[in-house]
């Protein structure tokens, strides 16, 4: 014995299921609105540096090792905000963290462990 439902099935017609280009999604922006972000200026370039920063800093926390490609990256984008003009202080702060946390890593590895396994966080 087969039990049936008492609710109706509603079809959506098909020029309301296409939605797409009607809406815009808050990733697309429109043609009138201003980028505070402008290529080439100070404020750019410090969060150009910042975005970066950040990645290879979560990288080398977890244990994993400092490339010399990505110290090449954050030396160019360094240089660039000093030729702007801008303020090295947070700069400064987060190369010290990097470097702390390189070094932390490098003594880990002249121990015979792993700075990988040794960062990760367990559950007790």
């Amino acid at each position: 014995m087969t039990v049936k439902s008492t609710q109706e099935t509603k079809y959506i017609p098909k020029d309301l299921r296409e939605t797409k280009g009607k809406f815009k999604s808050r990733y697309e922006s429109g043609k009138d609105k201003i980028d505070n972000l402008e290529y080439g200026t100070k404020k750019y370039a410090i969060q150009n540096f910042n975005n970066n920063a950040n990645i290879t800093l979560d990288a080398v926390q977890q244990g994993l090792d400092l490339k010399q490609s990505d110290l090449n990256i954050l030396n160019r984008q360094y240089k660039k905000i000093i030729e702007l003009g801008g303020s090295t202080e947070a700069a400064d702060k987060k190369l010290n963290k990097i470097k702390m946390f390189h070094k932390s890593n490098e003594s880990l590895k002249k121990k015979g462990k792993d700075p990988f396994v040794e960062n990760q966080q367990f559950d007790t």
